[in-house]
């Protein structure tokens, strides 16, 4: 999948104008190709399903002449609302979804995948679950960010299982609920590959978080932290994904208030003890996914028997998006 930035609420997109990048990316593709449209603020989505036909028919006016000239057989609408919606907000949406399908249909354009939040399989927010995965070709269930950047307590982005002794929900459960819900060959499991850091209260696992530490960490640079840490303590894996905790550093919260990556891609920017904007040392937990944690949730998709696998990467603009052989030990 390829993002094209931001879906506007007239339903215009935020289209750059040099589209040089697409070509060099999809040129060594030979794979079904996705475009993704995206928007989160809850305001603008919900100005955007006021007036579902006219801003669907903007919305494949922008991306059909792109779509023609890479090839994408596919629009993925990324839409994300965390709030519980209203009856008539979802059916505004459902609306929305049904006019795009539609158009998509009329000017052949090929398929149309929906996000699924991850909660949406259980809580009322704006996607009807049922309805959408009647219009929609394929559903991509976000299976992850169960504990995320602003989480008050710390814990893993998509635990494989713990609902509900230790977990409010889990990628099992949503899974579960979403083919209940949906026919299995039209849903993919999105899976991370990233993680998240925090700074805690303590070194009790899913300790409180405080407040702008976090951090977001790749699978890759995480794996390279740990391997070298001799500090580190490992969690028991009861959630099936790798949780760690060290001492922390120095961090300079003026220099990085957001607990954005620095440069070793763990914490914030070290600082000199002397600094008078350092915070003391707190304690660290880091949760991301590895090979084994991984593997698991394939398997998962390969017992359920679903329509394939999408890994989501935080704040990229690619998605790898693979289908599943039901027949093989790996993915296609």
């Amino acid at each position: 999948m390829i993002n094209l930035e931001n879906l506007n609420p007239d339903g215009q997109c935020s289209v750059p104008k040099n589209t040089e990048k697409f070509s060099k990316i999809i040129k060594n593709q030979a794979t079904r190709l996705s475009l993704l449209i995206a928007n989160m603020n809850e305001d603008e989505i919900l100005e955007l399903i006021k007036n579902p036909d006219l801003t669907s028919s903007n919305l494949i006016n922008e991306v059909s002449p792109i779509m023609k000239e890479h090839g994408f057989t596919d629009l993925n609408l990324d839409i994300e609302s965390f709030k519980l919606a209203s009856d008539s907000a979802r059916f505004q949406y459902q609306e929305f979804v049904k006019s795009v399908k539609d158009k998509l249909t009329e000017n052949k354009l090929g398929t149309l995948t929906v996000e699924l939040t991850p909660k949406s399989p259980v809580e009322k927010h704006l996607i009807d679950v049922a309805e959408i995965g009647k219009i929609a070709d394929f559903v991509v269930l976000m299976a992850y960010d169960y504990h995320y950047s602003l989480s008050e307590t710390a814990g893993p982005v998509a635990p494989l299982i713990g609902t509900p002794e230790k977990r409010e929900y889990d990628v099992t459960t949503a899974l579960e609920q979403t083919v209940r819900l949906i026919p299995r060959e039209k849903v993919i499991l999105g899976i991370p590959l990233y993680g998240y850091e925090w700074e805690t209260l303590s070194s009790v696992p899913g300790a409180p978080t405080i407040s702008r530490s976090w951090s977001v960490v790749s699978n890759k640079r995480a794996l390279e932290f740990t391997s070298g840490c001799a500090s580190c303590s490992a969690v028991p894996d009861e959630n099936m994904a790798p949780f760690v905790v060290y001492p922390g550093e120095f961090i300079d919260y003026e220099i990085n208030p957001l607990g954005k990556l620095s440069d070793n891609g763990i914490s914030g920017r070290d600082v000199s003890e002397q600094d008078s904007d350092a915070v003391y040392n707190h304690i660290h937990q880091l949760t991301y996914e590895n090979e084994k944690s991984l593997s698991d949730k394939l398997e998962l998709a390969r017992s359920h028997k679903i329509a394939g696998v999408a890994f989501g990467l935080w704040d990229m603009r690619i998605r790898k998006c693979s289908v599943l052989s039901g027949n093989t030990d790996r993915i296609l």
